[in-house]
């Protein structure tokens, strides 16, 4: 396992610095994160209660959630990473 430089020492960097870990994913991905979640909670998922209590209680504070870490990783990991589009987008 590669390490690099992590912003909380006790956790490695995996895949260098090269690697995904050292870049902010696209935006997109952060909404298909927040569609994927509320879809969880919606159904009544096992996760539910620990998406809520992690982030938020409501749709609002969990999108705020998400969009404040993303500023966040944003403001510390300049670069972007996307995937190349395979099959159905489900969230």
């Amino acid at each position: 396992m590669e390490s690099g430089i992590s912003f909380y020492p006790a956790i490695p960097v995996i895949g260098g610095e090269n690697g995904k870990f050292a870049r902010v994913p696209s935006l997109k991905y952060l909404n298909r994160l927040h569609k994927r979640n509320e879809f969880l909670i919606d159904s009544h998922h096992p996760l539910r209660e620990t998406l809520m209590m992690q982030t938020g209680r409501n749709e609002k504070e969990r999108r705020a959630y998400l969009q404040g870490m993303y500023r966040l990783a944003k403001n510390h990991l300049i670069f972007e990473w996307e995937t190349e589009l395979k099959g159905k987008v489900l969230f």
